[in-house]
């Protein structure tokens, strides 16, 4: 499970709250509150600890039932979490908050149902797979330990399906071993780094160490929403969310090389992930990329220092990139909208964007098919208005990439 840091003001409040419960260790407010901050930092443990000494000494402090039940969600423990938001009566001023937290343990208790749920291979992924496991046992001499991936490949099953990690694994070994310029894929399942620490997927030229993993995230921000500067509020349970990945970047080197953890979404759900720069440092970071948008989103620190290594893999993966590095709240004062940036690669701040949303419709034809180049523009000029801007701006954030383009090196 992550752990956040506490950052200076919740530093500041848990030295008043240990004051506080030195002077009267039972007091319930100072144990509910310690218990929502350690909750926020992903200790789990701790929180419910502290949930429980202000129950203890007051059975009906409410908030203290409804963070217990989340302290049980985060552990799966998904009947105890209800029995703890059910002791929230209707009439209580904090019923809403519980009922939202049971809602969200649902959700939870649903989705791990459903993720358990054994699937087997349509007709295509049969074909796929099968042609990507032959092109490995053509291979298995020309890469070191692709015997090993190639094992894991044929035998590691969910149900039916060959495991799409193993699948995206092996499609991203053949993408950089197949394309024309550097850096080229060295070795596979490189356990031996550093000590038993590390578990590389890829190694690359350059002592670049990837990472891959595909997997779904659970929510999203609609275009529409973002136009119309519309945010929907999502209890999202980062301890839960960022579990995944941060066991990913934890098997990256940590004093060596150069660290990306590549994701792929397959479906339409994205996450904002704005914490996720918290668990990255100055030689590892997370790239992101969806089935259904084209850019590739790199989240770090502020301090991340292997920008073209990012982008040499993005053109290997012939995608546009966009860098989200370091604090949303500080990149949104900067003028930013990185949770647009994050959904759709658009930076809403440059004023192209912002004209294209002054444009009425037969501006925006006219856009579209002088500059854009979009073909069949009898399929456009049936959209209204705001489709066709929709429309426009996914052409255009194609093009809006943050890596230069290829230039000769200078002499210096």
């Amino acid at each position: 499970m992550p752990r956040f840091e506490a950052d200076k003001t919740d530093s500041i409040r848990f030295n008043q709250l240990d004051k506080t419960l030195t002077l009267n260790p039972n007091d319930p407010d100072a144990n509910y509150e310690k218990g929502e901050i350690l909750l926020r930092l992903c200790r789990d443990s701790e929180a419910l600890e502290y949930f429980e000494r202000a129950l203890k000494q007051d059975p009906s402090h409410m908030r203290s039932w409804v963070g217990k039940g989340r302290v049980f969600t985060l552990q799966k423990k998904y009947d105890e979490a209800e029995e703890c938001f059910a002791k929230v009566p209707k009439d209580d001023e904090i019923h809403i908050e519980a009922q939202n937290a049971s809602c969200l343990n649902k959700w939870y208790d649903d989705r791990r149902g459903q993720g358990s749920a054994k699937i087997t291979e349509t007709a295509y992924e049969t074909a796929h797979n099968d042609e990507l496991e032959q092109w490995m046992s053509q291979h298995i001499t020309h890469i070191q330990n692709l015997k090993t991936l190639l094992n894991k490949f044929r035998g590691a099953r969910d149900g039916q399906r060959r495991k799409i990690g193993h699948v995206f694994h092996a499609e991203l070994v053949r993408c950089f071993y197949e394309q024309d310029s550097s850096p080229k894929v060295i070795s596979v399942e490189r356990n031996d780094i550093e000590r038993c620490t590390t578990d590389v997927d890829i190694e690359l030229e350059g002592n670049i160490f990837i990472q891959a993993w595909r997997g779904a995230m659970p929510f999203d921000y609609d275009l529409g929403n973002i136009l119309s500067k519309r945010r929907d509020r999502f209890d999202i349970n980062w301890c839960e969310e960022l579990e995944p990945v941060l066991k990913k970047l934890q098997q990256l080197p940590s004093k060596i090389g150069k660290g990306f953890v590549i994701n792929y979404a397959p479906n339409t759900n994205g996450l904002e992930p704005s914490p996720l720069y918290k668990f990255c440092t100055e030689n590892k970071c997370v790239m992101m990329m969806r089935q259904d948008r084209p850019h590739i989103i790199v989240y770090g620190s502020s301090d991340f220092k292997y920008k073209d290594e990012a982008c040499q893999i993005a053109r290997t993966l012939g995608r546009p990139l966009r860098f989200l590095l370091g604090d949303w709240k500080k990149l949104q004062d900067q003028g930013r909208d990185p949770i647009a940036e994050s959904a759709y690669g658009i930076d809403m701040s440059k004023p192209l964007y912002n004209k294209l949303c002054n444009m009425n419709k037969d501006d925006l034809l006219k856009y579209a098919t002088q500059h854009l180049k979009v073909p069949h523009y009898e399929n456009l000029i049936d959209l209204n208005r705001d489709a066709l801007l929709v429309c426009v701006l996914r052409q255009v954030s194609v093009q809006d990439n943050d890596c230069p383009e290829d230039k000769p090196q200078s002499d210096s």
